[in-house]
This record gives structure tokens, C-alpha cells and sequence, in this order.
């Protein structure tokens, strides 16, 4: 988190108000996993980007949308590269992923350009 600007992240009531649920709704969206959200300490950080990714994939829910997105075993089909070291890659940063309700998944786009920036 020390690259990343405070304004990126939300609290419980910022995102309250960003995604018009109540507070005790998002509590229990995090206590389900089904909302992505980082623990610091006590508190429960939102990042604004992987939210607004969270609420297309709710809002849409169909099949299109979710295909835009890999898992990481079909991250590592694609790619050719072992799971462990996708995960490796993930804990050190070093390739972009969102995590949605405990589970890290790759955009599609994103992963192309980042596969394009290692090429160089």
C-alpha cells in the first residue's frame, strides 16, 4: 500500500456513500467475501479501482464480463507459466490482478499489456 495514494482507497462509510449500501450490508459483504477489500490493522480499506471492477461484474453478472477476467489456473495455461510462480508474481506485485472475494483474478486486457511491457 505505500505506492498507492490514500484518495484510491475507500473506508467503510466513504464506500457506503460511493455504492449507496449501508454500512452493516458492506460488514456483512466482508464477512461473506464477496466484497474485495483490504485489512490494515483494524481497518477495512476499499480500493476505488477494484471496486468499480466489482460493481460491473455484480451489475452485469453474465458471462461476457466474467470471461474478461482469468483465473489463475487459465492465466497459467494461457501464459505458460506454473501457478506458483503466478502467485509469486501477485505477492510481489509484479503482474496487475484484482482480488474479488478471496480470489485473484486477471484482466485480460491488463495482462496483455503487461505481457507486451515484459517483451520490451
Amino acid at each position: 500500500m505505500s505506492t498507492e495514494k490514500i484518495d484510491d482507497f475507500l473506508t467503510v462509510k466513504t464506500l457506503s456513500e460511493y455504492i449507496k449500501l449501508s454500512p452493516s450490508h458492506i460488514y456483512a459483504l466482508v464477512n461473506k467475501k464477496i466484497i474485495p477489500f483490504k485489512k490494515i490493522g483494524t481497518n477495512l480499506l476499499f480500493e476505488r479501482e477494484t471496486i468499480d471492477k466489482w460493481l460491473v461484474l455484480r451489475k452485469k453478472n453474465n458471462k461476457k464480463v466474467l470471461h474478461e477476467f482469468l483465473t489463475v489456473k487459465k492465466l497459467s495455461l494461457w501464459i505458460k507459466l506454473s501457478e506458483s510462480h503466478i502467485y509469486a508474481l501477485v505477492n510481489k506485485k509484479k503482474i496487475p490482478y484484482i482480488k474479488l472475494g478471496g480470489k485473484v483474478l486477471f484482466d485480460t486486457e491488463k495482462i496483455k499489456n503487461w505481457i507486451d511491457e515484459q517483451s520490451n
